[in-house]
Parts: C-alpha cells; structure tokens; sequence
C-alpha cells in the first residue's frame, strides 16, 4: 500500500488527536494522510505555548516544516509564519521551544521515531537542507513554469529542489479571476505524486471549491481537475519528481459552481461536508 489518494478534505474539518503520532506524543495532532506501510505522514501538529522539545534529538528519516499559525526557535532560528525548513534524515535538532504556541505543517517521511542526543558525524547526508527559510524574504518568479498555463497567471517561490530526483516544494500563487479561454479545458495527468495545501483564497475544480486549509494527495497517473479561481489563492505545493502536465486531448466546461464532490478514502468520508465555503 501507499499514500491513499485524497482530493479533497478540509484540514478544519478534523479533529485533534493526542498521543496517536509517536513523534509528538503528547501533543494535539491533525493526521491529514498516512501510508500504513511507511509511517511516512503529513500532519498538523499544535505546540501549545511554554512548549519546550529535548536538549538534542534527530530523526532517521526526512522531513519538512511549514508554520501556519503562531511561531517558534529552532536551532537558534526564529520561525515565525510562512518560515519553512526542510531537515533530512540526520539533522540535528536542539534548543526548540515556542513561547506563543504554534501549529505546524510537517511532513514526515518515515514511521516516528524521535532519536535523542546527537546524529553521529558523517552518517546522514545534509547537502540539501534547507536549516531556516523565511518565505516572506523571497521573491515570486515565473521562471521554470509551464508556458500551457499562462492564462493562470502562476508565480511561485521555489523552497526546496533536488536535482537528482526533480523533488520540488513550492508556494504557488494565483490572481483572481482566472480561467480558461472561453470556460473550457483539458484534465491532466502527473507521473510523479502531487501534495497541495491551499494556504488562502480557494480553488475550483469540476469536484469541489478547496478553500483555506483543504488538503489533497495525489498518487501518479491518476487524471484530475481542471482547476481554476475565482477569488485567486496560495498554495504549498509538494512533489516527489519531476512535474509535467499531461494533458487530455478532449477540453470540458467548466463553471465557478461546482458540485461537493471530494473524493476520499472511506476513514475520510464522514468529514467531507464538515467544512464547505460559506454562502452568501
């Protein structure tokens, strides 16, 4: 089995959960997608205020971080909203603790497995960490994006690549009003697996409107949107190799009205219309 494949669910519709993720066992945790083989998992977790993490610890697997909400020090960093940081396996973590509380995308690459101390020199390869990064210090770009969509308007912040794997995580933004010529598209197709987190704003597709805090994972070669806005959005966006759109040869229409119609694993289902955009 892998990552079950999960388009879309609403992050404020689930629950906090204590003491089910062994990486923070004793804080609340929204679990948005698991692979029971691995372990590997991408959660929301909340620091409550005066948390403090052990003197010196690391984990024997990769991961990434992403501040949504409140703020925290890490390694003598300051991460506050929007930083990001990716540690692989072997980095080591010390002096964490958060004053005001925080809650914190991470995505975990491996079953949890807290190693307390510090990683033995030269076993873990850090060429492509990335310690402390404040997305706000950046600047957007359109460089490297697919020319098919220009109509979209893309620009994005590149916030960690690999070159050997094509492994990309990115912030994607998008202005208003934005859809194909003439209302009508084609649907794609990725050969990669594909993680997105709308961060504000939202997002239409023939299935459902994805607003702040929706979720989705994408397995390859799985067919899907096409997507388009309204209002616009930013997005994290996650994939593990090199992304290309291939696309359907037969265009549909689409409208800014769509049916809520997410499509879920069963554990998922009973939170699909928990959290739909409001109405006026």
């Amino acid at each position: 089995m892998a990552r079950p494949h999960i388009d879309f669910i609403q992050a404020q519709a689930l629950p906090w959960v204590t003491g089910l993720n062994p990486s923070f066992p004793d804080l609340p945790v929204k679990t948005l997608c698991v692979d029971p083989d691995s372990g590997a998992s991408t959660v929301i977790v909340r620091f409550p205020p005066g948390w403090r993490g052990p003197p010196a610890s690391y984990l024997p697997f990769d991961q990434e971080l992403y501040v949504l909400d409140g703020g925290f020090t890490a390694q003598g960093a300051r991460f506050g909203l929007d930083a990001y940081a990716y540690w692989p396996a072997g980095f080591a973590q010390y002096d964490q603790f958060t004053d005001t509380g925080a809650d914190v995308l991470c995505f975990i690459e491996g079953a949890a497995d807290i190693i307390l101390g510090r990683p033995p020199p030269g076993r873990y390869d850090q060429t492509h960490a990335v310690p402390h990064l404040d997305t706000h210090d950046m600047a957007w770009t359109k460089q490297g994006l697919d020319p098919d969509y220009e109509w979209f308007g893309f620009s994005w912040k590149v916030l960690r690549h690999i070159p050997a794997t094509q492994a990309t995580t990115f912030l994607l933004d998008t202005p208003a009003q934005r859809h194909p010529p003439g209302w009508m598209v084609r649907d794609e197709v990725h050969d990669c697996t594909e993680e997105i987190m709308i961060l504000s704003g939202e997002l239409c597709c023939p299935y459902g409107i994805l607003t702040a805090g929706a979720y989705l994972n994408r397995p390859p070669g799985i067919r899907h949107g096409p997507y388009y806005t309204r209002f616009g959005n930013v997005l994290l966006g996650r994939v593990d190799g090199k992304l290309e759109n291939n696309f359907n040869e037969t265009a549909e229409r689409v409208t800014l009205t769509p049916p809520h119609l997410p499509r879920l694993p069963e554990n998922l289902c009973k939170y699909a219309n928990a959290y739909q955009l409001a109405r006026y």
